[in-house]
């Protein structure tokens, strides 16, 4: 399973851990609405009434009509995703990582 951002056709960004799909359904994992804020982006529980709020790691199949595009998320939002959820490894990306220094 892979964490996408998948745009439903209700409008709605989904991020979730995409699993099995077929002609007709996509399954997915602990999904998590994209909510969009003035001072930027936070996840917060897609179906906040359901037990849980959906997140026990249970696959949900999602019809795929309803489902317009699915996209790879950048890094910032798979270590936001996975320290909310998964598996709380965050991968550093490019700039915050260390350099080598020449020692001369």
């Amino acid at each position: 399973m892979s964490v996408q951002l998948l745009k439903l056709t209700s409008g709605e960004e989904m991020v979730a851990e995409v699993g099995d799909e077929d002609k007709d359904h996509i399954w997915v994992k602990n999904p998590l609405r994209l909510v969009v804020m003035e001072k930027g982006a936070a996840l917060a529980p897609f179906f906040p009434a359901a037990k849980d709020g959906g997140l026990n790691g249970k696959k949900i199949k999602m019809e795929r009509k309803f489902v317009m595009l699915s996209l790879d998320v950048d890094s910032d939002v798979s270590n936001a995703y996975n320290s909310q959820l998964g598996s709380g490894i965050v991968v550093p990306n490019a700039q915050q990582t260390m350099k080598l220094i020449d020692p001369e």
